[in-house]
């Protein structure tokens, strides 16, 4: 549906400032002659016939006067809603999809791969986690998860000490500790309330090593 096209009125030959000056803001009006509008005294004329009766608004334009039945712009208004309550319902629908996938994907790895040991996943905090295009907790569109160890961790060769990072035991590889949270929970969970899983390669390649099924 297009936005309601308005009647055009002539301007008078000679307008007066307060007159044009009461239309800038749109001034509301009713029809009462159906080949003019008389408004404060100054005549606007139509060519075409207007619906006398009708209510309306006046707004300036630069060669017409525009003239907007009050029904039309109602009706508008009541499609434009019905529209943006369609949207907000597919889009919440899709949502709710995207959670459901998300949530039968979280299920199928965990049941697929446990992990032999107390863990969380966590991410590798950076200063630049906190910038401007960043989730404001440290999170962005690309961050990568990794598993975090809660408990010493042997595994054949591998070693990780309880407070590391799976992936990497090397200090100046694991990132700050900024938000003093590392560890805390025991799962990271997303704003549906679904358990995070990892996404590091490097974590993902370790536990490939220790599990049946490969990941």
């Amino acid at each position: 549906m297009d936005y309601p096209k308005p009647l055009l009125l002539r301007y008078p030959y000679y307008l007066d400032p307060h007159v044009l000056n009461s239309l800038k803001g749109g001034l509301a009006v009713l029809i009462s002659e159906s080949n003019q509008l008389v408004i404060q005294g100054s005549v606007f004329t139509s060519d075409n016939p207007l619906p006398v009766g009708e209510e309306g608004t006046i707004w300036p334009s630069r060669f017409h006067a525009e003239l907007y039945l009050k029904k039309d712009l109602q009706e508008f208004q009541v499609w434009q809603k019905e529209q943006k309550r369609l949207k907000e319902q597919q889009q919440t629908q899709l949502r709710v999809q995207k959670a459901q996938a998300r949530q039968e994907a979280s299920d199928e790895f965990y049941r697929r791969h446990p992990i032999p040991f107390a863990f969380s996943i966590e991410i590798k905090e950076a200063l630049s986690g906190l910038s401007a295009s960043s989730w404001g907790d440290g999170q962005k569109r690309n961050t990568v998860y990794h598993i975090y160890t809660q408990e010493e961790v042997r595994l054949g060769r591998l070693y990780r000490p309880k407070g590391e990072f799976l992936c990497s035991p090397v200090k100046s590889r694991s990132g700050a500790n900024w938000s003093d949270s590392l560890g805390k929970d025991s799962h990271r969970l997303d704003a549906d309330g679904i358990k995070q899983v990892p996404t590091c390669k490097r974590c993902l390649d370790i536990l490939k090593r220790f599990s049946k099924t490969s990941v």
